[in-house]
């Protein structure tokens, strides 16, 4: 794996952790993370997570609303 390709992952992780655990802007939530460009974003979040950031979060949601 290259550096590029290390890095994207990394910043992909904090993003999936924000989305689970904030209710920030998607758009926020990959400034925060590195990515300028929404569409990347969520180009490169769907290649890694096979689901938007939207449905990612909903999903985190759920799960988490089942447990209580």
């Amino acid at each position: 794996m290259s550096f590029k390709a290390y890095l994207v992952s990394y910043r992909l992780e904090l993003a999936a952790k924000q989305l689970s655990e904030t209710n920030l802007k998607v758009i926020d939530i990959a400034g925060n993370c590195g990515f300028h460009n929404q569409s990347y974003f969520t180009r490169a979040f769907s290649k890694k997570y096979s689901q938007t950031p939207l449905m990612y979060r909903k999903t985190a949601e759920m799960e988490r609303l089942q447990k209580v």
